[in-house]
């Protein structure tokens, strides 16, 4: 098993010991050891096969011969066996923003429900608010998350369930079951969170016989076939995959289709009639007369109009920019330039700063920043302003080291309660770059949030916002803020807004993005890493711009180092 499986397996445990009204530190533990292995630096099957496993902190022998077992069955036999004695329902709690581990222990230890209806019942009738350490608020949030409770799926971000799609079907061209297989639907697009994952196929073989090969995996739990073209799947990562199948000749039409959304899908449907063509009739359409289509290209091209980029087939304006051959050239992986929020192994990083300039430098970056915590983030082990002073130094004595890259002094610096930050002027302004963000007082009211991020964004040593709306993916919603009015003092001021590429946050999100740039605001990708391997995290960052339309003109860091300082000092 790969690392992001057995932390999402150590994760979805932790959720069904919650379920089962286990202790929060039992729970707590697999949580925790679920982080540890996402942010290792090396394969948890070499530890395991080097018997160090229990030596990383927070991993026991109990938990180290459970993940032991894991990585060499390549399933876990103990999250199959709690999956059969919760009710699966349940798990549905999970996707109500802002109910968590904790919330869903105290609600199963008080009122042991069995079903999604019992909870909403609680809620509804102000059993909810009664149960200690939740009320009145958490017992709304509840009762608003059920209401359509038939409709409630679960949320996943990119991060899950993208590698479990691909992991689906790297399994089905390694047994050489598909012709050719890829992503669709909205994980495609780059939607930042999905209900499931979608995948289309080309394939000989018939539906049962793909469905029995699924079900022998390891990681499925059901397989069910819905129709002669379609799969679903049921995976141990709680990520539902759908599959559909099709024949020869008609995997890129079938594939062009299950991409856009269905307002894009409905919007070049109509303008194909409008031509007096069907697009599902490749030699009406085509001039294909029997013969198939062999790229979404293809479909584009015979309407007269410009291939649209699957992020952007949300029926919002990009078949008409088509019509008109007006796409702006919007930002690639490539033309990021370096990662400007890294956080190291000085404060709540697992690698050290040396680390991480060599795995940038081998990704071609030309500069990066190290931007740690601050001292008021003490569970993040934030930076004293004696220590930052410390830090400069290595920085800059590591630098003689690289020819190529280029490391920035920085600081992730928090924005206190009355919109001050935690550290003096006169250390800030020793260091190259300022990301101030907010990590704390998330239930101030939308005055006060807002004005902390105004007053941060109006500081003459702050050079970019982080993650300005605090999300977490599934897990927490924004803080209250008007982002209108730090959209227009950050154009005001050359403050930078960050597109926080970790999947579980992507903040800002596509919609605000489009939003702040029509403002003015330029923005930074930045992975706001804690570990080498999550630098590649930078790809869902520029899907997010991507979607927003953004090119590289918006973005600072795909400047050249020199530009790049003459905008910070801006």
């Amino acid at each position: 098993m790969e690392n992001w499986e057995v932390s999402a397996c150590l994760e979805k445990i932790a959720q069904l010991l919650a379920l089962k009204g286990e202790n929060e530190y039992k729970i707590r533990s697999y949580q925790q050891a679920a982080r540890t292995i996402s942010h290792l630096e090396v394969e948890v099957r070499d530890l395991v096969n080097q018997k160090q496993l229990s030596e990383l902190k927070g991993i026991g022998k109990a938990l180290s011969s459970k993940i032991e077992a894991m990585v060499k069955e390549g399933q876990s036999s103990y999250l199959k066996e709690l999956q059969k004695s919760v009710p699966s329902q349940l798990l549905a709690l999970f996707s109500i923003p802002g109910v968590g581990i904790k919330t869903v222990s105290l609600l199963v230890t008080h009122l042991q429900p069995s079903s999604l209806e019992q909870v909403e019942e609680a809620a509804r009738t102000g059993c909810v608010r009664h149960v200690p350490g939740l009320g009145a608020a958490m017992e709304n949030r509840i009762r608003e998350g059920l209401e359509g409770k038939e409709d409630l799926r679960g949320i996943f971000h990119q991060g899950i369930a993208l590698p479990v799609a691909e992991s689906l079907l790297q399994e089905l061209r390694h047994a050489g079951k598909i012709k050719r297989g890829a992503l669709s639907g909205a994980l495609r697009r780059g939607v930042d969170a999905v209900s499931e994952a979608v995948l289309v196929v080309e394939t000989t073989e018939s539906t049962p016989e793909i469905a029995s090969f699924l079900s022998g995996l390891n990681f499925t739990v059901e397989v069910s076939p819905v129709n002669e073209e379609k799969i679903s799947v049921e995976t141990d990562f709680g990520v539902p995959v759908v599959i559909y199948l099709v024949g020869a000749g008609l995997f890129f039409l079938e594939w062009w289709y299950r991409t856009g959304s269905s307002r894009h899908v409905s919007q070049v449907e109509d303008l194909a009639l409008s031509q007096g063509k069907n697009i599902y009739e490749p030699g009406y359409c085509f001039g294909k007369e029997g013969g198939c289509i062999n790229t979404e290209e293809e479909i584009y091209n015979s309407l007269g109009i410009d291939y649209v980029y699957p992020e952007l087939r949300e029926g919002n304006g990009e078949v008409k920019a088509a019509q008109q051959m007006n796409f702006p050239p919007l930002v690639k992986r490539e033309d990021i330039q370096g990662d400007l929020h890294l956080h190291s192994d000085w404060s709540d990083g697992n690698s050290t700063v040396e680390e991480l300039a060599r795995e940038a430098a081998s990704l071609g970056y030309r500069y990066i920043a190290i931007t740690d915590h601050s001292i008021s983030l003490k569970i993040a082990g934030g930076l004293s302003p004696k220590e930052v002073l410390e830090q400069i130094d290595q920085v800059q004595a590591l630098n003689n080291s690289f020819k190529e890259l280029e490391i920035l002094t920085g600081i992730e610096v928090d924005i206190l309660s009355d919109g001050k930050l935690d550290l003096p002027d006169e250390v800030l302004s020793r260091l190259d770059l300022v990301i101030a963000s907010i990590h704390s007082g998330f239930r101030q009211g939308e005055a006060q949030v807002t004005a902390r991020l105004e007053a941060a964004a109006a500081h003459p040593l702050v050079n970019i916002i982080g993650h300005p709306t605090g999300r977490l993916i599934g897990k927490r919603e924004s803080y209250p803020v008007d982002l209108v009015k730090i959209f227009k003092i950050a154009a005001e001021n050359n403050t930078v807004l960050e597109i926080n590429s970790a999947p579980d946050r992507l903040d800002l999100s596509d919609e605000n993005l489009c939003i702040a740039r029509r403002w003015g605001v330029k923005f930074a990708v930045g992975t706001d890493a804690h570990s080498t391997r999550s630098l590649s995290d930078i790809n869902f960052g520029v899907t997010a711009a991507r979607r927003a339309w953004l090119t590289p003109e918006d973005i600072i860091n795909t400047s050249s180092l020199e530009e790049l300082r003459k905008i910070l000092k801006k």
